[in-house]
């Protein structure tokens, strides 16, 4: 529920600040992350994955929430400030935790639901 809350606030900033190519990128990173997290937990559900994996994809997606807090608050003082600084650290702190989630899940998906999470999220990261 936490992830929900970050990414729906994260929703309403972007929506807020008005800018079309953050918003579809900071959306796309979620949807990715998201995305993979499902895929997980099907297979998790399913006894295809081991307790010691599914304990490292909680440690990553617990980190991948707290850098999704940092884009918010860059996000936030973004809006404040028109600093584009500000805007490229809450781009980079979205993608930086949500790239090691990603790899954790692309190495128990299928190849081609993998590639499609990796090429998601390399849309994500253009500016």
């Amino acid at each position: 529920m936490k992830k929900l809350q970050i990414a729906l606030t994260l929703l309403v900033v972007l929506v807020l600040i008005g800018c079309k190519s953050t918003y579809s990128t900071i959306i796309t990173v979620t949807q990715v992350v998201d995305s993979g997290m499902k895929q997980w937990s099907r297979l998790a559900n399913t006894g295809q994955t081991t307790p010691a994996f599914n304990a490292k994809v909680v440690t990553a997606h617990d980190n991948y929430r707290k850098a999704a807090a940092v884009a918010q608050l860059s996000l936030i003082a973004y809006k404040n400030t028109s600093n584009a600084t500000n805007l490229v650290q809450a781009l980079s702190a979205a993608k930086d935790g949500a790239l090691p989630l990603v790899d954790l899940i692309v190495s128990v998906v299928s190849a081609e639901k993998g590639d499609r999470l990796r090429v998601d999220l390399a849309h994500a990261q253009k500016p």
